[in-house]
């Protein structure tokens, strides 16, 4: 939080809205509003620690993350010669939902909670639809935006770190859409190591039994 005030950062990008792109924009919207700074989409003529703008980027059209579950890209899925998504039909938690949630919102506020301890993908994905809409980070979300570069922006310079450089990063918004540039203070990647299946490859065990 210190290190924030001293450099006075008005601009956040996160890159995925699963489970940790949600919490990070939580964390950074507490922090700047410790700071008394305003976001630069809401309308208020009080902003005594000045503006902050913040971007979080989801390459589909809900959050969640690999646990927004879509039928229809699992058929998809099962189609080609490479499986594409960690996530099936019938999918359960192999860790009780009393430690996977978040401190600040207990599971049983989640108005359609099954009240079980190892539950649906389908009640984890609501559980973080939730968690978006009552930590009132969902307004931050840029959805169906696709990241396809991130750099540093300007020159190289002599090699030496610049704590004042920016960082841009390129988007587009949907499928054949043009890219877009924009810098940020900060850029912080929460695209996730699951959200593509790990499968051995060398193992013959595996290989002639199981389908992926």
């Amino acid at each position: 939080n210190m290190a924030l005030s001293a450099r006075k950062v008005t601009s956040v990008g996160i890159i995925g809205c699963g489970a940790a792109g949600l919490a990070t924009a939580k964390s950074f919207q507490d922090v700047f509003r410790l700071l008394n700074m305003t976001y630069v989409g809401d309308s208020s003529p009080e902003a005594t620690g000045g503006f902050y703008d913040m971007d979080v980027f989801e390459k589909e059209g809900s959050l969640g993350g690999v646990w927004d579950y879509n039928e229809r890209i699992e058929a998809k899925s099962a189609l080609s010669s490479t499986k594409s998504i960690p996530m099936y039909s019938s999918l359960r938690t192999n860790l009780p939902r009393e430690i996977m949630s978040y401190p600040s919102l207990p599971w049983s506020s989640l108005p359609t909670s099954s009240g079980a301890s190892y539950i649906t993908h389908s009640e984890v994905g609501d559980y973080l639809k939730h968690y978006g809409k009552v930590m009132g980070v969902r307004k931050y979300v840029r959805f169906n935006c696709e990241v396809r570069l991130v750099d540093w922006d300007g020159s190289e310079g002599n090699g030496e770190v610049n704590e004042e450089r920016k960082i841009k990063v390129t988007y587009a918004g949907g499928e054949g859409s043009a890219e877009t540039t924009k810098t940020y203070d900060h850029v912080i990647v929460c695209n996730g190591h699951y959200s593509l299946p790990s499968i051995p490859s060398n193992l013959r065990c595996i290989a002639d039994r199981f389908d992926p």
